[in-house]
């Protein structure tokens, strides 16, 4: 009976053997289940960190843009402004011209205002049009630079998702 025992606890401690070696198989995958985990949060906080990166781009594009626009706005203040001073002036030399000799000089006045206009007109329209384009080339630069920076983060996100896709 003795050795019956002996047997039977031999064979327990068998299996308990092999028991343990399954448990442990199981830790093991548990471990490596727990690195890959780690390695997709470290992953995943390196997204992170470039959104807020890209976001911070982003804010400092519109803040830059917000710039321009009130620059913009003080550009046609100010030319509004000229344009007030210019036309008085005009108006006041208009009128000690027809006090000297109005009749004599009222055509050639006539003549001179109309010149003066358009001259004012056409230098107004086109410094407006050169600001414009100068405006539209400063945007459509800064699209593109934005239009690159978005590629190159794509891109990088785009590798670093094959990276973890690969592990």
């Amino acid at each position: 009976m003795s050795e019956e025992i002996r047997l039977m606890f031999n064979a327990i401690i068998d299996e308990m053997g092999r028991m343990e070696d399954r448990i442990n198989k199981r830790f093991d995958k548990m471990d490596e289940r727990f690195d890959k985990m780690d390695a997709r949060m470290d992953s995943m906080q390196h997204e992170i960190n470039a959104n807020k990166l890209e976001k911070g781009t982003i804010e400092l594009i519109f803040q830059k843009m917000d710039q321009m626009e009130d620059s913009i706005d003080q550009s046609e203040k100010r030319m509004e402004d000229s344009m007030e001073r210019l036309e008085k002036r005009l108006e006041k030399k208009i009128e000690d011209s027809i006090n000297q000799s109005e009749k004599r000089m009222e055509k050639k006045i006539e003549d001179s205002i109309n010149q003066s206009e358009k001259r004012l007109e056409k230098k107004i329209e086109d410094s407006i049009n050169q600001s414009e384009k100068r405006m539209e080339k400063k945007i459509d630069d800064s699209e593109k630079r934005i239009v690159q920076k978005l590629s190159a983060k794509i891109k990088r996100k785009g590798q670093a998702e094959r990276f973890v896709e690969v592990k």
